[in-house]
């Protein structure tokens, strides 16, 4: 019987939640697929930014396989090494014959993973730039005196109209007690831009104008099951 070498092999990715944020501190345990088995390879715990890795050896499959590793993935709430009490959050589908270093990103229901939204990803590209300054979004500004917004586009590469709206759209959050994400939403949609404008708008063009800017990725799909209750925040009693 030939002796099969302990050659190291990767399979690593990022877990997304149903929002398709990434999902941090959860339990990631890899699988080798047979006909009627399965072997666990090894298990991971995403990092804050959903990321895994999971390293394993061919003599963990090879004995069972005819050619790679078919690798499927379980995603758990809670780490342990036992199944037992874990809760399975989701499966992946079998990914046959892997490459010795496989990407296998995964979104525990199962279903296609859609891009960060226009805004999270400004904000993640704009927020550390502002904290390291000690400026408040609110206080942000494009005039004779300050160039943040320029500054901020120039260094991040994202667009300065885009930028201008972050300032408003945090004001108004902290007055109106209603994410930010929605209101940068309705700016980008065309909205006026001062609240009681706003609130004179009637709740179906409100709504449709929250759910234009889910469907176009302008902000997270997370907000799509509060659309009613950030409605009526919004209209003046």
């Amino acid at each position: 019987m030939a002796i099969i070498p302990s050659v190291a092999n990767t399979v690593y990715g990022i877990i997304y939640d149903t929002n398709n944020d990434p999902l941090s501190s959860v339990t990631v345990e890899a699988f080798d697929k047979d006909l009627r088995s399965e072997q666990l390879l090894g298990f991971s715990t995403t990092d804050a930014k959903g990321a895994y890795s999971i390293t394993y050896t061919d003599q963990q499959y090879a004995s069972r396989e005819f050619k790679t590793a078919d690798i499927f993935i379980k995603v758990y709430k809670e780490m342990s090494t036992i199944t037992v009490g874990k809760t399975l959050l989701g499966q992946s589908d079998i990914n046959f014959n892997v490459p010795k270093n496989f990407t296998l990103h995964f979104k525990v229901d199962n279903t296609p993973i859609i891009p960060q939204s226009e805004f999270d990803v400004l904000f993640q590209a704009v927020n550390p730039i502002i904290e390291w300054s000690k400026i408040a979004f609110v206080d942000l500004q494009e005039n004779d005196q300050f160039k943040d917004f320029s500054f901020l586009s120039g260094e991040t590469g994202q667009d300065e109209a885009h930028i201008a709206f972050l300032p408003v759209a945090y004001q108004l959050s902290a007055k109106a007690k209603i994410a930010a994400d929605i209101f940068y939403g309705l700016f980008r949609l065309q909205f006026p831009t001062d609240l009681n404008s706003l609130q004179q708008i009637t709740s179906a063009k409100i709504t449709s104008g929250i759910n234009a800017a889910i469907s176009q990725n302008i902000i997270s799909v997370r907000w799509a099951g509060q659309i009613a209750e950030i409605v009526k925040k919004l209209q003046p009693s």
